[in-house]
Order: structure tokens, then C-alpha cells, then sequence
């Protein structure tokens, strides 16, 4: 499917034109009011739409949340959907889209996912997740994490304006494009990464380690490099999917309620040193050379000289940024290990199991007092 792309200051305002476009009357918008502003209402009533508001969605989007809202579009007869806000906003948006003609009597995912053919259209407003880019969202039902994908998930519409970022504040930015950043490095050494992946990886790793300090300090013109950066991420995992790094966050984020990019970012420069020092574990087809190269390639965009000293440029990066290990996670590593998807750990370049994980947690947890 061809995603139409709007970009530049101002894009996030055409948005509803662009549904209106491919035939919307009555949009469901999953936006925070924080997130949407005056603007969203004046765009979409601009479009000649109508529309509901939702905002009944978490940080970590809950299944009951989900259910709600796919209620409510049902209910005031919705026909398009548009997010507004970060990871969570889209992944609701995206949910509500594939869920919305499914049979209400049953649990929706355990029913097949097909494209019900609405239109849907998003507005990140962080530089972080990516999700305007992916065909696949987040999402947890009984406290677990699941994956939803399906290729009709990839919004029809993105529009990434810079001009969202601006009220964000410091501590979100880190985590949002520490997320970015993760997601380029993870794609990159996955057992997917194919030429074209690669490629968004190092456009995306160069333009967040280029710009990243001086959107940190709100330094005009670096907001729109870190967007594309983060597009770029979200592009790469699209295609090679995330791996270890990312399986180990969830639970950090579930149990000691972490924001998604500083618990990933805790784990990856420990899964980094778990390739490094098992070469012999190497699963993906291409070999052991093959991965050996990504990880050179990674730790030069990175800024380091080597892909041995990659992971120790990774952790001074979290030590400028003060993300740090939370307190008492040392004492459930063995729970934290259990919790890991096995699933997701098959895009990793390396075999690992839960007793490896155990190590890594307790490494990572060591490091953070």
C-alpha cells in the first residue's frame, strides 16, 4: 500500500483534507487534548467532516481501551479514524480501525485480522515511535503485551510536522527518540534487515546522533531532522521487526512504569554485548562475518570507533541523559526473564535463552545503582 506522506511546519493542519479526500464524512479521532490543541476541530470541520473525539486511551494502551473506543466509532457511525499523539495514540487508531467490524461477541484478537477499509490517518506528535511509518501496533491485554499486525495497519495518511514537538518536554523528548534510536540499531542487526532496511537504519541513526542535542535544546530546524530520523526508524523495523532489546523492555515498562524508550534503551547496549561475545551463536543465515559488519556499521553511526566500543558509546549516551536502571529491579530478573516473548527473540541475530536473560537483566540492574 502507498502511504500518502505530508511533511513541513503546518502538515499536521492537512490532514483531514487528505481522509476527506479518499471519501471520510464522520472521523473517529484518538487524540489527548494536550496532543490536538484548537487545531484538530478547526482542520476537520475545514474538511467538511464531522467527527467524535476519544481520549480515553493510556500511556500503554490496554485492551479495554481499545474496546471502548471501537464502541464509540461504531456507535456515532464512524467512518475514518485519525490519530494525533504519540505510539499510543497511533496504536489505538490503528486497533480501532482493524477492529471495527468485527464480531462484538467474541475477543477481537482472536479473530482474523482483514481490511475493513477505513481510512486512517496520523499525526505523531513526538520523535519517537515510528508508528506512522509501521504496519503493526502494541498493545496489552491482561497485563501482557501483545502484537497486532496486519498490512492494512500502515496509515493511509502521515504527517509529520515539526511544529508538534515544540511544547514536548525534555525528559519525553529523550525517551521518544532513545525509542527511534533503538529501533534503527535492532533493525539493523536483525535476521530481516534486507538493503532497503539498512538503509532507513543509518539514515536514521546519522540524523539522530547529528541533531539530537540541538533538539534537546530547541534549536530551530533540528525538531524536522529528528522527525525524518524517526520515520526512517520506524521504516526500518517495518520491514526487519525488533529483537531482543525490545522483547526485555516490556515488562521494565510494565512493572516499574517506565516510559517504552527509557526501558529499551536500558537493555540494548547489554543485548549489544551478548552478540559480541557469542559469535558461535550467530543464527542468521548470512553468518557471523554478515553480523559482524552491522555491528561495525552501527557503532560508526553511533560515533564509535569499533563494534566492541559501541555498547560502551551507547551507555555514556544514557549516562548524558540520566537514564538510569530502576530501583529494585535486580531482585526480579528471573521474572523479568521469564516474561520475554520467545517469539520476538527469533528476529535476534544470536540465540539466547531465559537463563542469558536472567544475566543480562542483573548486569543492566547492577550498572544503574
Amino acid at each position: 500500500m502507498t502511504q500518502e506522506l505530508i511533511t513541513g511546519a503546518g502538515s499536521r493542519r492537512l490532514a483531514a483534507a487528505a481522509l476527506a479526500r479518499r471519501g471520510a464524512r464522520r472521523c473517529f479521532a484518538v487524540a489527548s487534548d494536550r496532543a490536538a490543541g484548537g487545531w484538530l476541530e478547526r482542520s476537520l470541520r475545514g474538511a467538511g467532516l464531522d467527527f467524535v473525539r476519544f481520549s480515553g486511551f493510556s500511556a500503554n494502551p490496554r485492551y479495554e481501551d481499545i474496546v471502548a473506543a471501537t464502541r464509540l466509532f461504531r456507535e456515532s457511525g464512524c467512518d475514518s479514524v485519525m490519530a494525533v499523539g504519540g505510539g499510543s495514540a497511533i496504536d489505538t487508531a490503528k486497533c480501532v480501525k482493524l477492529f471495527c467490524r468485527m464480531d462484538t461477541s467474541q475477543n477481537y484478537l482472536e479473530q482474523p485480522y482483514e481490511d475493513t477499509g477505513a481510512p486512517l490517518a496520523a499525526v505523531p506528535t513526538t520523535a519517537g515511535s515510528g508508528s506512522e511509518a509501521t504496519s503493526f501496533a502494541v498493545i496489552y491485554a491482561g497485563g501482557e503485551k501483545r502484537s497486532v499486525a496486519h498490512d492494512s495497519l500502515l496509515p493511509d495518511i502521515a504527517a509529520l510536522d515539526p511544529q508538534t514537538l515544540a511544547t514536548l518536554p525534555l525528559y519525553q523528548k529523550k525517551c521518544t527518540l532513545l525509542d527511534a534510536l533503538c529501533h534503527a540499531v535492532e533493525a539493523w542487526w536483525s535476521v530481516n534487515s534486507t538493503e532497503e532496511s539498512v538503509e532507513y537504519s543509518r539514515r536514521a541513526l546519522s540524523g539522530i546522533t547529528s541533531h539530537m542535542d540541538d533538539y534537546f535544546e530547541g534549536e530551530p530546524g533540528a525538531a524536522e531532522a529528528v522527525m525524518f530520523a524517526a520515520n526512517a526508524a520506524g521504516r526500518a523495523i517495518n520491514i526487519a521487526k525488533t529483537t531482543a532489546a525490545h522483547a526485555m523492555c516490556y515488562k521494565l515498562t510494565s512493572s516499574f512504569a517506565l516510559p517504552h524508550g527509557h526501558a529499551v534503551a536500558l537493555c540494548l547496549p547489554r543485548a549489544w554485548r551478548y552478540i559480541l561475545e557469542h559469535p558461535e551463536r550467530t543464527t542468521d543465515i548470512r553468518g557471523a562475518a554478515h553480523l559482524a559488519e552491522a555491528l561495525r556499521g552501527i557503532a560508526l553511526c553511533i560515533g564509535a570507533r569499533s563494534a566492541e566500543e559501541g555498547p560502551a558509546r551507547f551507555e555514556a549516551l544514557l549516562d548524558e541523559l540520566c537514564i538510569a536502571a530502576p530501583s529494585g529491579a535486580d531482585r526480579d530478573v528471573s521474572r523479568l526473564a521469564a516474561f520475554v516473548d520467545p517469539a520476538r527473540l527469533k528476529n535476534f541475530p544470536v540465540s539466547i535463552g531465559e537463563k542469558e536473560l536472567a544475566e543480562l537483566y542483573r548486569q543492566m540492574t547492577v550498572r544503574g545503582k
